[in-house]
């Protein structure tokens, strides 16, 4: 809170796409950000321990994300299926 009672809510950030939404990679930028937030000026042993860290706990972010964002998909899927949407179930297959 600042000094009169209004609320700090940080930065806000605005993405536009068309026709898509965000890709793995950005999904995983996003999620680094909101985990990791150094602020100061760590001693250089935890600045090396951290650029370790932050290499894999990205790419076990991204391995998750795309699996997660492509088992949506296998549950839209076999939800079209269900209901006798193999038209849509198809494209939504080949995305």
């Amino acid at each position: 809170m600042e000094a009169f009672g209004t609320p700090d809510l940080g930065s806000v950030e605005v993405r536009i796409k068309n026709y898509s939404g965000l890709s793995p990679e950005e999904l995983t930028e996003e999620a680094m950000a909101a985990i990791l937030d150094v602020r100061g000026n760590p001693p250089d042993i935890v600045k090396q321990q951290l650029v370790a860290f932050q290499g894999r706990l990205q790419a076990v972010l991204l391995a998750h994300t795309v699996k997660a964002m492509e088992q949506e998909r296998v549950n839209i899927y076999g939800a079209l299926v269900r209901e006798g949407r193999s038209d849509l179930a198809q494209i939504v297959k080949d995305i």
